[in-house]
């Protein structure tokens, strides 16, 4: 589910003096991914896409499980902002390094599978997000 489903009832819960500061939560956890590619890259070479990607997907799960149980804005930006983003930067990383492996760079599908890696998380989001709230 989308953080901002519920965000305006949040919002007017924890008495936020400027709403302004709620706009964190949102843009770290779109951030952390791209900030923190470096160490997602790290750990790809030293343990594996396998298990990175698990870690990834444990530690998106614990925050985004946190943030649903966040009492303030505050946790909210630790849950889903710093929690949530490391556990997607962790699941958006190794695809890329494991594209070389199975299509190297004078392939002749190099370009279509990059551009189906790029394009699918973004496309993900979008169209799990619309028919979770259709459902809703």
């Amino acid at each position: 589910m989308n953080v901002y489903t519920y965000f305006r009832e949040l919002l007017r819960v924890s008495k936020v003096r400027y709403p302004v500061i709620s706009g964190w939560v949102g843009g770290v956890s779109l951030s952390i991914p791209m900030l923190a590619a470096p160490i997602g890259t790290y750990l790809h070479f030293k343990v594996g896409a396998r298990y990175t990607v698990l870690l990834g997907v444990f530690l998106a799960t614990l925050g985004f499980g946190f943030a649903a149980l966040s009492p303030n804005i505050g946790v909210l930006f630790l849950c889903y902002g710093l929690l949530g983003g490391f556990g997607i930067m962790m699941q958006v990383n190794p695809p890329f390094f494991l594209l070389d492996e199975y299509f190297p760079y004078r392939h002749p599908r190099h370009v279509l599978a990059t551009s189906v890696i790029a394009c699918a998380f973004p496309l993900g989001m979008q169209s799990m997000s619309n028919l979770i709230i259709s459902l809703y």
